[in-house]
């Protein structure tokens, strides 16, 4: 698979480790885009008690609950201010060992909740807004 391919607002699973953990987990990501060698990407989580606790939090946030969109068994959250920007090459090499799973598009209402949740943030600052801008293409 050549990562620059993945569609805008598709759904992929890779393993991730994040700086603080040993071990790569398999997370699930949305692409919004690709830019520079980097998709630009969205992390989600259904780990909800954090965002459930934190009315700021959450009010930059895009929810699904359990079992309305395919794709998510559970309740999943979708900040807005926790974008990544992961490397073609490391695509390229889950692809090729198989690890890097597409599950599809996201839901037909899925940018315009993106649009007002990034409206809508308390947490997210100006640069955050301008690389969203730039992974979505848009002016935000």
């Amino acid at each position: 698979m050549v990562p620059e391919h993945i569609a805008p607002f598709t759904l992929i699973r890779i393993p991730f480790t994040f700086p603080d953990q040993s071990g790569g987990e398999s997370k699930l990501f949305i692409v919004l885009g690709h830019l520079d060698g980097h998709a630009h990407c969205l992390k989600t989580t259904t780990q909800s008690r954090f965002y459930d606790s934190n009315p700021d939090a959450m009010a930059g946030c895009v929810v699904y609950e359990a079992g309305t969109v395919a794709c998510f068994r559970k309740r999943t959250i979708i900040p807005s201010d926790s974008h990544f920007e992961i490397k073609h090459y490391k695509l390229t090499v889950d692809s090729s060992r198989g690890s890097l799973e597409v599950i599809g598009p996201m839901p037909p209402d899925f940018r315009g909740r993106l649009l007002q949740a990034i409206g809508n943030s308390e947490t997210l600052d100006g640069r955050g807004k301008r690389w969203l801008g730039n992974a979505l293409e848009i002016a935000l």
